[in-house]
């Protein structure tokens, strides 16, 4: 079991090396990101039926009055609604401005403890819930993180795996002649190859929805995109063109408006 664990977290971890994720954190760009994009990723998050349909799955896979320690919880788009539902909720968050960002979110959620610090290093009582959401790909240890998940959770840990589909990144860049985009994370194949290994006591659902991303002008939705598509600014005047011609951007307003099709892999695992 050891060598096939070993052979699927090096799969893992040669796929994370090739994706604009990875390639940003090793780049020390990540605080500079949620600087920059922490209220624009929660208020897209946030919109929409797909963010619906897995905070509903939440509200009801998660004991009313559970206590609930969340991994990553970034801008706070699971861990606000859990809060209300949850008898306490403990956020483990390493970014500076990300915990700012959720500080003020919280207003002062009296059963909500937010402690900056990566999960690695973390050491924190058990709860009965343990819920990693969107954030599996800051792990390049995938194994060593989820066996922590398991032994911190007294009923169950919750798992949100999100691909985002690149059509349209995959199209400009074609339209660019720039090299294709890079991946925004590693396989959800890959990560379940790691998570067989570990267990087989888990239900998995697969949630698949459009959902409409909106950005405030070019200059923005590029600086997003920097990592992914390697753009410069020579390429803007070309970016705006294709993006007019899909009816994306507004040119009398600068708004943008992105139709993006989000799969949501939830998996339950029991412990």
């Amino acid at each position: 079991m050891a060598d096939d664990l070993g052979t699927a977290l090096k799969s893992w971890q040669r796929e994370l090396e090739q994706t604009s994720s990875f390639q940003r954190l090793v780049a020390g760009e990540e605080e500079q990101f949620w600087e920059c994009h922490a209220e624009q990723y929660y208020q897209n998050r946030t919109a929409g039926p797909h963010y619906t349909a897995v905070l509903d799955w939440l509200l009801e896979v998660v004991p009313p009055q559970a206590t609930l320690l969340e991994i990553g919880p970034g801008p706070g788009i699971f861990t606000l609604p859990l809060a209300r539902h949850c008898s306490r909720v403990t956020a483990i968050e390493p970014s500076p401005a990300v915990v700012n960002f959720l500080q003020r979110q919280a207003g002062g959620l009296p059963n909500l403890t937010i402690i900056q610090d990566s999960w690695e290093e973390c050491v924190v009582d058990s709860h009965d819930v343990v819920l990693a959401a969107g954030v599996l790909y800051v792990f390049y240890d995938l194994s060593k993180a989820l066996e922590m998940m398991l032994r911190s959770a007294t009923h169950k840990v919750l798992l949100i795996f999100v691909e985002a589909d690149q059509a349209l990144l995959q199209e400009l860049a074609a339209t660019l002649h720039t090299p294709p985009p890079s991946p925004g994370g590693p396989s959800v194949k890959s990560f379940f190859r790691v998570l067989n290994e570990l267990t087989s006591s888990y239900v998995w659902t697969r949630l698949v929805e459009q959902q409409i991303y909106h950005y405030p002008n070019l200059e923005y939705l590029c600086d997003l995109w920097s990592h992914s598509l390697k753009l410069t600014p020579d390429h803007l005047p070309a970016v705006r063109s294709f993006l007019a011609e899909k009816g994306i951007l507004d040119m009398a307003t600068g708004d943008l408006t992105i139709p993006r099709c989000i799969t949501s892999h939830m998996i339950e695992v029991s412990v």
